[in-house]
């Protein structure tokens, strides 16, 4: 229809208003296929019909979503059954049901069959047949809802698919077109089953494997049918050992898999041992050990898991802070969400009775049904089409007058509330929150059991108790009811969803339903009196009464909505008149009393939230002002810095499976806590570079590399310096159900007995109440921090503490110092509000523990230890005898509050062995024991351990320019220079701007924020002359800048000079407080404010301003200008700053000595040294004390090597450079003792004692010779791998000849070698011999090629000779000298050559070709050998040889060519001349052949028979 506008493009374009934001859940479409592949749409996070766009609530609009399908449509026929199927990720209680809207966004159709709603019904069935109306429906969406009424009566699921219904159907019956993936025969699909289309299954094709026989997944793969329930069944293994590129099947691309084709670099060995290869790594008990380690130069990251199960196992990070910038906090802001709510499972709080958003007058399940007249309008929902004026002017018309009571928008629309009806909405604080714990208010019990009847409900009223209204909305046991098919109800007229709020009766009573002679549905038949059963159900036999009671479950639309501002008020004002009558106090932004369970949470998101199109901050996830970004280019990603968004909030998550030698891993993401799906469906693409896996004694165990600068934005994250991670991890529960509370897998409501099969992807179970490690956190991680040395420490900041850890991404520290009899432990916190350490009785488990909690009041505070029974206020039970503490206080201090006690050693509580404690605060509420949120986590605090001069090591500084200061940084866009030195007293300033107004530098109380900071400015040219002093900045206006005295200034001064202005001033440490971090104290990172003002000296509105913390701990660059850049670099202790030798970066040792990949390091004593040669080698490294100066032969050597668990180490006398000369010296260096050798991730160390005499003075300077090799065993080291070393050890004073890099000559001499030898040679040879017939060409080219070939391997040859210098019995070497030797003597043989036809010329002939192919193939031969040198030296691997051979396989098939081509010439040659001779002979014999006579064979040539004539 041109210029026009069909049903559908008028629907899709409302649609993707309602889809712009996606979101996901454990209910997903199968089939129609649904417009998200998400499993996570509910109705609390999401709103809109489809649940596609994001309420804001629970942190949801961080998610980071893929665009909606809007492209895949399915044609259905009028009146046909068709199967809808769906994915269950999560066998929740209750049933499903499925509803139509057509493109006026009108219901048209309901399935609703009471046996599949409620809690009767089977919780995993995951298919229905149902019955379509006999009407068009063209641009329609079919939804699927599902509940999960362990998390409340309301609580809902929902997937959508947009399908047209149409009559003229050229579909054939039954198949509905195969999903485009295969043909109908007979009324049955055949599907596609090639690679070129894609492996698919299903009764509609709407499966897709990823294989169908092994050969699909490569060489080295295996086909495997998991019997998965969801999509894909059959899957691609690799082969322990063998790895491969993710490869898209079908075309257009549908699905990505991986084809196994080549062999994996990473070497598994034995996973138990895997702590020896890598220096770092996380431990979640014995559920999973992550190790890992950062491949700069390759630019990749590589994990190695260990995870204690045969199930799947996952990991995910995710971008939580940046270096230097606190994350943003999990309390509330004023008018916000309130506190996070409990999550146990991922999912809302059990018993709570949640409805999905403000006022939504949804059914609970089995209580009063209805049909609501009226739905909202769609432009509500998507909360972006009503403006801020008219919102104001329903604001303005809606209120009430003052002190006027508000009538509750229930009552007001004639419906009559009941009893045990739930009153309140899930807000965002009812939904889960990252720990999954319940509140403090209102939250159900820990183990999620029901709520006993007569348990107070919203309102205080009794809950109605029954099967179908379960107390708490959890189910009680019982048989599930399976329903196959349902015909639904099908109206003549559809339901508007436009109408006003007003006139809701008025359009339901026209509407009438297909079905039989059922007279039209009654929407309000509860309001108008009639009686219900228990279960909700009208009370009467009539059939007809049945149907209006299905049609009475459809949804009620306004739950989907923010909620309308006056009924809002009413609420609010019902609920303050409600809490004043029980004489409890009113708070503004959340409940803080302790509610019974199964209470609903006081506080609401509408409650809350601004009203849609109100432009409120969180509300939407398009709003980009609310987030933060890390990264550059296409590493820029979006930042979750809200500590209290979930954890699986746009998780980059690795999933691995293995199946005893074979194994699958899988790159995916997660926006939400939906499942986690491969990236190729948010857009990205797989950065896996290489793995390798196995499972075994009930392990499955993985290597894998990732590339940290991701090109992938939508699915990946770039692993870099300055990022902090927030790192997750999961295992399948496939062997033993876990779930709390109970789904229908406990309640026995469930058919399928194998709902979690091994190895598929779904809900990792764990959480509150059960013993199963499904899932937890690692916390957060930065991949470049140096791993802490066993037995150390992060040293305190703390005067009176030895050792801390940061939790929480710094939220939190522990500090600790342990002596004889105890622990003394500080807690602090940035907040205000409580703080705890808790000492679990199962590590991580909160439920069980006893923990120390406390909040500031008065002077010492109120501390306790408490007993954790269960995760609400009720279950923290005061008065625990499990132990004493003692010397406890809380106080807030300027950073925060902190918590100190002191713990003594009991029977239970020792420094034997690492503790497993957990840390927990509060931002703001004392002692309500309001929920945490995130900010809990698990710490392992190593009591005995020693604090680590060198625990956090710390980059040098830029130099400064100015004299008299050490360090120097840029500042507000190069318009500031930033100078200092840091003395023991204080810092020293220069502020260096060549800005002509005044010049300031601020120390804010919160980061980046000018107001409550102190400041030092500087006025160059005031009324007064120029002038320094301290100011408070108490708001932004001028009359905001007080003078301060908060901080010490001295020795400040104004200079001008070159056209800048040079501000110089010493702020002095704050010692006022030695119990806590000292405000400015110069230790780590100081937040700091700059600002300067282009020419004006009055305090006028700043032109440039920026924020940024200096570490003032930074060490001054290391400036040694007496360094000689020669050969040898030395290093004396006149060179060193602190008068000594180079520190040593080994435990144990003092100084160190570096040459390129080798360091000697040393520990000296007054009778002996203890040395250890250390480099970066899996093989041998050797230690050679000279006789004459930087040589070998002639020296004794320590040398060794760590052959796994026989290591070898002795002493040698080195006679010769061969290995036959190295000899074990039985006697020599009898004063050498603790020798010893390890091998330390990609290095080996040896060390020993030598103890100093009369050869060996403590006081001279000694040289030595050190060496390295690749292998376990004497060998060749190379000539890069040699060098000497001068060292005084009681001076520090140090040499080492560096020497010169080699490789460039080896290169030089491969390539020249090649060139010659290799080609020009042997193809001057091959000419020669084939080519004859091209007189003189083939001479001059013979002549042309050798000479250039010759002369190209002399100067090949004189590189090697001019820089290597290899051992004696080099075999490489000495073929290469018979070669060249033997190929001088063939010029002086071509110059010598006899003529044809001269003596001696065909034993020339002889020699010269002898000579000359012997050559050529010693050469060839040689040239490999070279290669295996070139390899051992520098570990390239088998690719040169390969590359080389094929070459000479190239060169020798046009030998053959050439050699076939010369013997064809040759044989017509010799025809030629027998022709010729035989006309010769005709002609002296007078015989002609032409006479046709016939011709004797050569056979019969000598025979006696006559010649006879022919006729």
């Amino acid at each position: 229809m041109a210029g026009g506008i069909t049903p559908r493009l008028r629907f899709y374009a409302a649609t993707l208003v309602l889809l712009f934001v996606g979101v996901s859940g454990h209910v997903q479409l199968s089939y129609p296929p649904p417009t998200l592949k998400l499993d996570f749409l509910d109705n609390a996070r999401t709103r809109g019909i489809c649940g596609h766009t994001a309420s804001g609530s629970d942190q949801s609009q961080f998610w980071r979503l893929p665009e909606p399908e809007l492209d895949a449509v399915t044609t259905l026929k009028t009146g046909e059954d068709v199967t809808v199927s769906w994915s269950l990720h999560y066998a929740h209680q209750g049933g499903f049901r499925f509803e139509l809207y057509d493109s006026d966004f009108s219901i048209v159709s309901v399935w609703n069959d009471t046996d599949h709603w409620g809690c009767s019904h089977d919780g995993t069935q995951q298919s229905v047949t149902l019955q379509l109306p006999k009407k068009e429906c063209e641009g329609c969406v079919l939804r699927l809802q599902r509940q999960a009424l362990e998390w409340g009566a309301n609580y809902l699921f929902h997937s959508c698919a947009l399908v047209d219904i149409v009559k003229d159907s050229e579909l054939d019956p039954g198949c509905n077109g195969c999903s485009g993936h295969g043909s109908c025969k007979k009324g049955k699909c055949v599907c596609d089953n090639s690679e070129a289309k894609g492996f698919f299954y299903g009764q509609y094709c709407e499966n897709q494997n990823e294989c169908d026989e092994d050969p699909h997944c490569g060489k080295f793969g295996k086909c495997i049918d998991t019997k998965a329930l969801t999509a894909p069944a059959k899957q691609c293994y690799c082969e322990k050992g063998y790895f491969g590129e993710e490869v898209l099947l079908g075309k257009p691309a549908t699905l990505p898999t991986r084809k196994c084709t080549k062999k994996s670099k990473l070497d598994l060995g034995d996973p138990e041992k895997w702590g020896d290869e890598y220096d770092k790594s996380l431990q979640a008990g014995d559920t999973m050990t992550v190790y890992y380690k950062v491949d700069e130069e390759a630019e990749e990251i590589e994990f190695a898991v260990r995870a204690k199960t045969t199930d799947w196992a996952a990991i995910g990070i995710r971008g939580a802070s940046v270096k230097g910038q606190e994350p943003k906090k999990s309390a509330a802001k004023e008018g916000g969400d309130g506190e996070p709510a409990p999550d146990a499972d991922g999912e809302p709080a059990a018993g709570a009775a949640t409805e999905p958003a403000a006022n939504a007058a949804a059914e609970p399940a089995g209580g009063n049904r209805r049909l609501r007249a009226y739905m909202p309008e769609l432009e509500a929902e998507a909360g972006e089409s009503l403006s801020r004026s008219l919102l104001q002017k329903e604001k303005k018309e809606d209120a009430p007058a003052d002190g006027e009571p508000v009538e509750d928008a229930k009552e007001k629309d004639g419906y009559e509330k009941k009893e045990g009806e739930a009153d309140g909405e899930p807000a965002a604080d009812g939904e889960p929150a990252a720990d999954g714990e319940p509140a403090a208010d209102g939250e159900p019990v820990a183990d999620g059991e029901p709520v006993a009847d007569g348990e107070p409900g919203a309102d205080g009223e009794p809950v109605a108790a029954g099967e179908d209204t379960p107390a708490g909305g959890v189910c009680e046991a019982g048989d599930p009811v399976t329903i196959e098919y349902d015909e639904g109800i099908h109206l003549k007229k559809p339901i508007p969803t436009t109408s006003t709020l007003g006139g809701g009766t008025e359009a339901a009573s026209e509407s009438e339903a297909e079905a039989g002679d059922a007279p039209a549905a009654e929407p309000n038949a509860a309001a108008d009196g009639e009686p219900a059963t228990a279960d909700g159900e009208p009370a009467t036999g009539d059939g007809n009464r049945r149907k209006r009671a299905l049609l009475s479950r459809m949804p009620v639309m306004e739950s989907e909505l923010a909620e309308p501002s006056y009924r809002r008020m009413g609420r609010d004002l019902r609920q303050d008149k409600e809490a004043k009558a029980d004489g409890e106090p009113v708070a503004n932004d959340e409940e803080k009393t302790d509610a019974e369970p199964g209470a609903e949470p006081a506080a609401e998101p509408a409650a809350s939230d601004a009203e849609p199109g109100e432009g409120k901050k969180g509300d939407y996830a398009e709003d980009e002002e609310e987030f933060t970004y890390f990264g550059e280019g296409t590493c820029k990603n979006r930042l979750v810095d809200n500590t209290a968004a979930h954890p699986m909030i746009n998780q980059d998550v690795v999933v691995w499976y293995a199946k005893k030698d074979a194994f699958r891993i899988q790159d995916t993401f997660t926006p939400s806590r939906a499942r986690p799906t491969p990236d190729f469906f948010y857009g990205g693409t797989d950065d896996i570079v290489d793995a390798n896996g196995f499972e075994a004694d009930g392990y499955t165990n993985i290597k894998f590399r990732k590339k940290m600068q991701s090109e992938d934005q939508p699915g990946d994250y770039c692993i870099l310096k300055d990022v902090n991670y927030l790192m997750i991890y999961a295992i399948g529960q496939s062997s033993a159900p876990s779930h709390s509370p109970d789904s229908s897998l406990e309640t026995g409501r469930f058919s399928n007995k194998k709902f979690y099969r091994e190895d598929e992807l779904k809900y990792h179970g764990g959480g509150i109440g059960t013993t199963f490690p499904g899932r937890g956190s690692f916390g957060v991680v930065n991949f470049f921090e140096e791993a802490q040395e066993a037995g150390k420490c992060a040293p305190s900041s703390l005067e009176d503490f030895d050792c801390q850890a940061a939790a929480i991404g710094g939220a939190i520290t522990l500090h600790w110092k342990t002596d004889d009899d105890g622990v003394s432990f500080a807690a602090v916190h940035s907040g205000t509000g409580w703080v705890a350490v808790g000492f679990p009785e199962t590590p991580g488990q909160m439920v069980g523990a006893d923990a120390v909690l406390g909040w500031a009041e008065g002077d010492e505070g109120n501390v306790e230890v408490y007993k954790l029974e269960a995760k609400t206020s009720a279950g923290i039970v005061a008065g625990n005898d499990a132990f004493e503490i003692s010397d406890a206080a809380v106080e807030e201090t300027d950073s925060g509050t902190m918590l100190t006690f002191r713990r003594d050693f009991d029977d239970s509580f020792s420094a034997e062995a690492p503790v497993d404690l957990l840390v927990a605060f509060h931002e703001s509420d004392k002692e309500g024991f309001t929920y945490h949120g995130t900010n809990r986590a698990p710490l392992v605090a190593d009591l005995a351990a020693a604090p680590s001069d060198d625990a956090i090591p710390i980059e040098p500084c830029a130099a400064s320019d100015l004299d008299d200061f050490d360090c120097a940084v840029e500042q507000l866009d190069g318009k500031m220079m930033v100078n200092w030195k840091t003395e023991e007293d204080g810092v020293m300033f220069s502020l260096e701007t060549d800005a002509a107004g005044y010049v300031a530098i601020a120390w804010p109380e919160t980061p980046g924020e000018m107001i409550g900071a102190d400041a030092v400015i500087a006025v160059p040219g005031g009324e007064d002359g120029p002038d320094v002093g301290v100011y408070k900045l108490s708001t932004k206006s001028t009359d905001g800048i007080i003078p301060s005295d908060a901080i010490e200034i001295s020795d400040a001064a104004i200079e001008e000079r070159d056209g800048k202005t040079f501000v110089t001033f010493k702020r002095m440490f704050d010692t006022s407080n030695s119990r806590r971090k000292l405000l400015f104290d110069g230790q780590g990172a100081t937040d700091l404010l700059f600002a300067v003002h282009d020419s004006e000296t009055a305090f006028q509105r700043h032109t440039s301003r920026d924020g940024a913390p200096i570490d003032f701990q930074q060490p001054p660059p290391l400036v040694n200008e007496a360094l000689p850049t020669l050969s040898r670099t030395e290093i004396s202790s006149e060179d060193l700053s602190d008068g000594g030798c180079i520190p040593s970066t080994l435990d144990g040792y003092s100084c160190m000595q570096t040459a390129g990949a080798f360091s000697l390091h040393w520990e000296m004593d007054e009778e002996s040294v203890r040395l250890a040669a250390e480099a970066e080698t899996p093989g041998y490294v050797g230690l050679g004390f000279t006789e004459t100066p930087d040589t070998m032969i002639g020296s004794m050597s320590v040398i060794g090597w760590a052959d796994g668990d026989t290591p070898d180490a002795q002493v040698y006398t080195l006679d010769s450079k061969d290995v036959s000369g190295i000899t074990v010296a039985a006697n020599a260096l009898s004063d050498i003792e603790d020798l010893t050798v390890e091998e330390s991730g990609s290095k080996t160390i040896v060390s020993f004692i030598r103890s100093f005499g009369d050869d060996f003075k403590r006081d001279d300077t000694h040289n030595m010779v050190y060496a390295y090799g690749p292998m376990d065993a004497l060998g060749y080291h190379g000539p890069d791998s040699r060098a000497s070393l001068d060292v005084n050890f009681m001076s520090g004073t140090s040499a080492a000849s560096t020497g010169e890099d080699l490789k460039k000559y080896w290169d030089l001499h491969a390539w020249l070698m090649i060139i010659s030898w290799g080609a020009l040679l042997p193809i001057g040879v091959i000419v020669a011999r084939t080519m004859k017939d091209q007189d003189p060409f083939w001479f001059y080219f013979h002549m042309a090629c050798q000479i250039l070939g010759l002369v190209i391997a002399i100067v090949g040859w004189i590189v090697a000779l001019a820089k290597f210098n290899p051992p004696d019995n080099f075999r490489h070497g000495n073929i290469g000298w018979a070669v060249m030797i033997m190929s001088f003597l063939q010029p002086l043989n071509g110059f010598l050559r006899p003529k044809h036809g001269m003596p001696y010329r065909e034993q020339w002939e002889w020699v010269h070709w002898t000579v000359g192919r012997v050559c050529i193939v010693l050469a060839l031969w040689n040239i490999f050998l070279g290669l295996d040198q070139y390899n051992l030296l520098n570990m390239v691997g088998q690719k040169y040889h390969v590359n080389y051979g094929l070459w000479l396989m190239s060169l020798f098939i046009v030998y053959l060519t050439m050699e076939a081509r010369s013997q064809g010439i040759k044989a017509e040659k010799a025809k030629r001349e027998i022709d010729q001779r035989l006309k010769s002979v005709e002609a002296a014999s007078g015989i002609s052949r032409a006479s046709q006579m016939t011709q004797p064979s050569y056979a019969n040539a000598t025979s006696r028979t006559p010649l006879r004539k022919e006729n």
